[in-house]
C-alpha cells in the first residue's frame, strides 16, 4: 500500500471509532439507565464488528484498546447488577472475537479487574452467576 492509502485507512478507522465514542462515553454516566443503554448498543455493535472477518476485527481491536477497555472493565464493579452482567457479557464477547495477540496484551488489565470481583473483600461480586462468568472469561 502507498502512504496515501495507509493514511486513508487510518482516517477511515478513526471515523469508525468516533461512531462508537458516544456510547463509550455513556459508560461513565451517573445515570444507571444511560449506562445500561450504552452497554446494549455496544453489544450490538460488537456483534456486527465480530461478524466482519477483516475490517471489523481491526476496528474492534482498535476500539477495545483505545477507548472501550478501561470504562468497560470499570463497569464490572457497577452498583447495578444488570449493568455488571451486561459489562461482563460484553467483555467476554469482545475477548472471544479479538485475535490472540490483542487478548494476551489485554490480560494485564482484565485479570486484575476480574480478580478484584472474585476476592473476599467488600468489593467482591455478590452474585454467584456473575462470579462464575468472571472465571470463564477468555484468556
Amino acid at each position: 500500500t502507498t502512504p496515501a492509502m495507509a493514511a486513508m485507512e487510518v482516517d477511515a478507522e478513526a471515523g469508525t471509532l468516533q461512531l462508537y465514542q458516544r456510547d463509550v462515553n455513556c459508560l461513565s454516566d451517573d445515570d444507571r439507565t444511560t449506562r445500561r443503554r450504552a452497554l446494549t448498543r455496544l453489544a450490538a455493535s460488537v456483534s456486527t464488528l465480530a461478524s466482519d472477518e477483516a475490517a471489523g476485527m481491526q476496528t474492534l481491536a482498535a476500539l477495545w484498546e483505545q477507548s472501550l477497555r478501561a470504562p468497560l472493565l470499570k463497569l464490572l464493579a457497577d452498583p447495578v447488577e444488570k449493568n455488571r452482567e451486561l459489562a461482563l457479557a460484553l467483555t467476554a464477547a469482545v475477548l472471544e472475537a479479538l485475535p490472540q495477540p490483542v487478548i494476551r496484551a489485554s490480560l494485564a488489565h482484565v485479570a486484575p479487574a476480574a480478580a478484584a470481583r472474585l476476592s473476599s473483600s467488600a468489593a467482591a461480586e455478590p452474585t454467584e452467576e456473575l462470579r462464575l462468568q468472571l472465571l470463564r472469561l477468555p484468556g
